[in-house]
């Protein structure tokens, strides 16, 4: 790192502004300060890349007064190997730095970043999984909504009343389920939540990490839907629930009970697996499957080649699905969706 590189990291530090960094792509989670700067200098890729970009939360105040705060949404693009582009950085220092007047002792306001094209508005979902996650990670109480759920969900009778409950309580009960006994009233309820209730939790899951009991009861319930045939869309739903399980193998076990599956015609399923679960996609035999089930799913060559390309984004799994790729044990309709991405010679031996 030359003298003349200032990142954000530096920069706020200097400034004495308090800073959370948070990813926003796949699913949420905290950057360390040293692990951002280490990002923005170039010292490593982009860990988490999708739709191959880093999508990131910037949560800043002032140590002295914790209402003054700011959240930047930033949508940063990457290269080819996943790094940050230093010009990229660089454009949103300069525009920091021309603002720094509209700053609140020492907290730039939300309105420095109006005109920059690396802005964006996080979908309502996972704006209230940050705002929970970060009330959380900051010791703030949950929102008010947080307690009307839980009365809500810890009832025995379900079935009326559910459409009244707010997004963002819902999203603070998720975050907090290791809390007041939340993942064991959500176990008990699970099967007799309503329909659309049911849908929203599973889709908040995925920021969670289920414990063995909760995964259990969604590979139960995963296990129904295959049986029974059901929508594609509960299933994808079931399986990004699925996909942070702290039991690992509930994860894998799921993903290749829907991998045997017809559901793996759906190219939406396959989405959920590639961005929600790409972790289990480094076990081989998980990897062949899904790269099969790809190149034959019901939207053709485009969602090979669009999902494909985003996986490549990830170091690891570039090098592993290449091999995987250019195995002699392929099928034809993988070594035919290979080429027409790649082109005839992708498969030859180098």
């Amino acid at each position: 790192m030359s003298d003349q590189q200032v990142t954000l990291t530096a920069l706020f530090k200097q400034a004495g502004t308090a800073m959370r960094i948070y990813d926003l792509g796949r699913r949420i989670r905290a950057f360390s300060a040293d692990e951002f700067e280490r990002i923005e200098t170039q010292a490593t890729p982009y860990p988490t890349p999708y739709l191959q970009h880093a999508w990131i939360a910037l949560l800043l105040w002032n140590p002295k007064s914790a209402d003054e705060n700011a959240v930047w949404f930033l949508k940063l693009p990457l290269d080819e190997q996943g790094f940050l582009l230093s010009a990229v950085r660089d454009d949103i220092v300069n525009r920091l730095l021309q603002n720094v007047q509209s700053s609140i002792d020492g907290v730039p306001t939300e309105d420095s970043l109006k005109e920059n094209p690396f802005a964006f508005k996080p979908i309502d979902e996972k704006m209230a999984l940050f705002h929970a996650k970060a009330a959380l990670d900051n010791q703030q109480a949950a929102s008010a909504y947080y307690e009307p759920v839980q009365q809500f969900i810890s009832q025995p009778n379900l079935d009326t009343g559910w459409e009244n409950l707010s997004l963002q309580g819902l999203a603070d009960f998720v975050v907090r389920l290791e809390q007041s006994g939340n993942e064991a009233t959500l176990v008990n309820a699970l099967n007799q939540l309503p329909e659309g209730l049911h849908a929203q939790v599973l889709g908040l899951l995925e920021h969670a990490k289920p414990s063995s009991d909760l995964s259990k009861m969604l590979l139960q319930q995963l296990t129904e839907a295959l049986n029974e045939n059901r929508d594609p869309v509960l299933i994808s739903l079931l399986v990004r629930a699925l996909s942070s399980a702290k039991t690992e193998s509930h994860t894998h076990q799921a993903i290749e009970a829907v991998l045997n599956s017809r559901a793996a015609q759906s190219a939406e399923l396959l989405a959920a697996i590639a961005t929600r679960c790409e972790n289990a996609l480094l076990e081989p035999t998980l990897l062949t499957l899904f790269l099969e089930a790809l190149a034959q799913c019901d939207a053709g060559q485009n969602a090979f080649s669009r999902i494909l390309a985003d996986l490549m984004y990830l170091p690891v799994h570039r090098v592993l699905m290449v091999q995987a790729l250019r195995s002699s044990s392929v099928s034809d309709a993988l070594k035919q969706a290979t080429d027409l991405m790649f082109g005839p010679h992708f498969r030859q031996p180098q």
